[in-house]
């Protein structure tokens, strides 16, 4: 692949209507693959970081298109997962029903009424689950610091500004707190506790751009999911369990039935897969045509991840199954369950 020519194919992808979508679909992909993968109910994607930054949910064939059909990644389940070079080791989760929303930091231009509509609206869902729900509407970068570590979140969701700056300028990446100051995926590392779910909207400043394409501009985002990729590799890397990242700027209502069906369903107790694939069906049929907000999220984390408290709020009785954040963690209760047993049995025998 020539990473050039992507970036030129990548450069409209968002905007330039079917004809984009299917170049991108015929030249990426195969073509052993491509009747497979049109016929498959759900797609899990194991990216390189480099892959990562391609918007796969939008690839479509304009044959799909005109027979009426739902894009490939709204058919069915359409997850990522990142090969990351140095995963953290045995991260320790968060055991607390704790939620962490923030919506649009003060002070930062242009506002964003429709980041901080959809962070009241996910807060307000979370707190009909009896979620312990911390929420920081409009707030200092001091007041967003002071809550990130005031405990352990489950769930963090952002509702922001975001800023993607290359390797080569000197300016950090992440969610814009104020001038100069960035909440980066490095402030989610010295948590003492990851979240099952982070949940980045916040690729809004620097995403989108009027000027034409190959010329320079501070505000263009020459690769759409450039800085989504970014935020998810280093989140994915630390250990988070399920990562959401807008890769481009969304329309107000399309996102915010996507964030609200996604933690829905979610909080219903099923699994990543199907909460995903019923979001994204709804936030296409939410879509007016051209708007591809249907594609913008780009989800990491395994298709049968489930929240271990979820599904709990009707009946009010905790499961007798423990829960497992890594296949050392579930291979050490096996061992310990061993032991036990021996022990037992020695004591049966005495």
């Amino acid at each position: 692949v020539q990473w050039n020519l992507v970036d030129l194919l990548l450069d409209n992808s968002t905007s330039a209507g079917t004809e984009a979508l299917s170049t991108l679909f015929t030249y990426l992909l195969p073509y052993q693959l491509k009747e497979k993968i049109t016929n498959l109910p759900d797609i899990v994607l194991d990216l390189n970081p480099e892959a990562a930054k391609i918007p796969w949910e939008l690839l479509d064939v304009s044959t799909r298109t005109t027979n009426n059909r739902e894009p490939i990644s709204v058919q069915g389940s359409m997850l990522r997962t990142l090969s990351t070079i140095t995963p953290r080791e045995n991260p320790r989760r968060s055991s607390e029903r704790r939620a962490l929303v923030i919506g649009e930091p003060a002070g930062v231009t242009p506002p964003l009424p429709a980041a901080l509509a959809e962070a009241k609206a996910v807060a307000a869902l979370l707190n009909t689950r009896q979620l312990e729900v911390t929420t920081v509407f409009q707030g200092t970068p001091r007041e967003i610091m002071n809550a990130m570590y005031a405990g352990d979140y489950d769930v963090v969701h952002v509702a922001a500004h975001g800023a993607f700056h290359g390797p080569q300028e000197e300016k950090p990446s992440g969610v814009v707190l104020a001038n100069d100051l960035y909440l980066r995926s490095k402030e989610f590392a010295n948590l003492q506790a990851l979240p099952s779910i982070v949940f980045l909207n916040c690729c809004h400043l620097g995403a989108i751009d009027t000027s034409p394409v190959g010329q320079p501009s501070s505000r263009r985002l020459r690769q759409p999911g450039k800085f989504s990729a970014s935020l998810a590799e280093h989140l994915v890397d630390m250990g988070v369990g399920v990562v959401v990242v807008a890769g481009w700027a969304v329309s107000d209502e399309p996102a915010k039935v996507f964030s609200e069906k996604l933690y829905s369903e979610l909080l219903n107790g099923d699994n990543l897969s199907n909460a995903l694939r019923v979001a994204r069906l709804a936030t296409y049929q939410a879509c007016p045509s051209g708007d591809v907000t249907w594609g913008a999220f780009q989800v990491y984390g395994d298709p049968g991840v489930v929240l271990h408290w979820a599904g709990r709020h009707s009946s009010g009785r905790e499961s007798i199954f423990p829960t497992f954040v890594s296949p050392t963690e579930f291979t050490e209760y096996i061992l310990d369950l061993g032991t036990k047993g021996r022990v037992g049995e020695r004591q049966q025998q005495l």
